[in-house]
Order: structure tokens, then C-alpha cells, then sequence
């Protein structure tokens, strides 16, 4: 559900020594969950699934289901992905990253230019000669910087009067490891992990600092596991009870231990 929204799994049970058990809960993708048919009052009626292969839908009363959803709105059960929030910050940091790995590999050594030499005087005046004579010039320069590879044996020749030089970007290059932490940063925030953008080069912060930003993130877990241990409660154990023992019974409760210092 953190994922994607929404997690809808379906109660599948067997029938053994007079009871009915828990055979599994059986996992029914987002992808493959056509509509989710709410009532007017905005509570879940069923789900349903695509048909395999150009089969009918599947329909899947609520009885029969557990449904998690994260930030959940009235009737909207797609709920919200926790990736929501840090999906900008994504996007720009992968262009920031795809632009620095293309300046260090345009203008790591340089974009090698070829400049040919100056025309012979004895073709100076023969007009197709001369065209001819720089047209090879340039296919082979052209070829020579194309071709060039730094390595241990790197090497060239090039004719008299020639050039062949690495020419650099003139200026300062653009600075892209500031908005890449820029986004680190905001992504991290996004999932309340502050405390892991802490360390490395130009951060600030201290020890106290993480333990605050870490109980932030600590808190936020105890939050998700006791929602996702009352989902379980209602629409599994008491179900499971209510089944076996009818309505009037009590059912146990599921209680999940509060995970921090004292449960590490």
C-alpha cells in the first residue's frame, strides 16, 4: 500500500477438523484490479479483477476481502502512493544526474577538433584540385576526431601544418552535485528519512539532530504498523472468529510492539 496506494488481498480458507482456517491471503495485484465498486456512502462493495486471456471479469464481494489503503480520502480506496511527494524531486534529480554523467563525458578531455592545413600553392589556382585536396583533408580530420580514444597507446598522425587539439568548455562547468543533495535531501524528507542525508560532504547536523529526525522516522512506523494491525484485526481475526464462533463472540486483539529504543 505504501507503494502503490492501495494492497487488496482476498480470504481464502479451508475447511478442517470442523473449523474453518486460514489457507492463505491471497495477493491480488493493483495492475490487475479493474474497478472498485463503492456504495454511496463511500464504504468498499467489491473489487474487480481483469479476465485472463479475453475472460469476464472477476468480482470480488468485500466479505472476502482485506483491503490496506495509505491516505485514504472519503471513497477514494486507490489511496495514495508515500512515493507521491518525492516523485518531482525524482524526475530532476535524474535529469541533473544524466546531465553531469554527459559533462563528464563531453568535457572530460576536452572535444578533440581538427584543424587542416593551409592549401598547397601549387593547387592554389587549380580550382578542382584544390577542391578535391580539402575535401580529403577534411573526411580524414573528421575521421581522426571521430576516432580518437584516449589509452595507454593512443596515438596519431597528422600532416604538416595541421592541427589537432582537445578543446575544453570555456568558463566554469555547471555545478550539478548541489541540486542532486538538493533533491536527496527532499526525497528523504519525503519518507521522514532525514537522519540518512546527514553524513557527507557540506552537510550539517548532529547527533541530537539524527536522534530527533529518527524518532520522527520511528514514529512513523509504529503508525504504519498499527494501522496495518487494524486492518488485519477487523477484517481477518474478527472475521475468522465470526465465522467459526459466530457474532457474539469475542475475538483476540492484535497488538504489534512499539519498535524504538525498547524494542530495537
Amino acid at each position: 500500500e505504501l507503494i502503490f496506494g492501495h494492497s487488496v488481498f482476498e480470504q481464502v480458507y479451508r475447511f478442517e477438523g470442523g473449523r474453518h482456517r486460514i489457507r492463505k491471503l491471497a495477493y491480488r495485484p493493483p495492475r490487475t484490479i479493474s474497478k472498485f465498486d463503492v456504495a454511496k456512502d463511500g464504504g468498499l462493495v467489491a473489487i474487480e479483477q481483469w479476465g485472463i486471456g479475453g475472460a469476464e471479469k472477476v468480482r470480488i464481494p468485500v466479505d472476502r476481502l482485506v483491503v490496506f489503503v495509505h491516505d485514504r480520502e472519503g471513497a477514494n480506496w486507490l489511496g495514495q502512493s508515500l512515493l507521491r511527494p518525492a516523485y518531482k524531486n525524482w524526475l530532476l534529480k535524474d535529469t541533473f544526474l544524466r546531465i553531469q554523467a554527459m559533462v563528464a563525458e563531453r568535457n572530460g578531455l576536452g572535444v578533440p577538433i581538427f584543424e587542416g592545413a593551409p592549401l598547397p600553392d601549387a593547387i592554389a589556382k587549380d580550382l578542382v584540385k584544390a577542391e578535391k585536396w580539402l575535401a580529403a583533408q577534411r573526411e580524414a580530420g573528421l575521421r581522426m576526431a571521430k576516432e580518437f580514444r584516449a589509452g595507454q597507446g593512443a596515438g596519431g598522425y597528422i600532416p604538416n601544418g595541421s592541427k589537432f587539439t582537445l578543446t575544453g568548455v570555456t568558463g566554469n562547468l555547471p555545478d550539478m552535485e548541489g541540486p542532486i543533495r538538493y533533491h536527496d535531501e527532499r526525497i528523504a524528507s519525503a519518507m521522514l528519512a532525514n537522519f540518512l542525508t546527514l553524513s557527507g560532504n557540506g552537510s550539517t547536523g548532529s547527533y541530537a539532530l539524527g536522534d530527533t529526525f529518527e524518532d520522527f522516522f520511528t514514529g512513523s512506523l509504529n503508525g504504519e504498523s498499527e494501522h496495518v494491525g487494524d486492518v488485519v484485526q477487523q477484517h481477518v481475526v474478527e472475521d475468522l472468529v465470526d465465522l467459526n464462533w459466530g457474532l457474539d463472540e469475542p475475538a483476540p486483539r492484535l497488538v504489534a510492539p512499539k519498535l524504538g529504543k525498547e524494542h530495537p
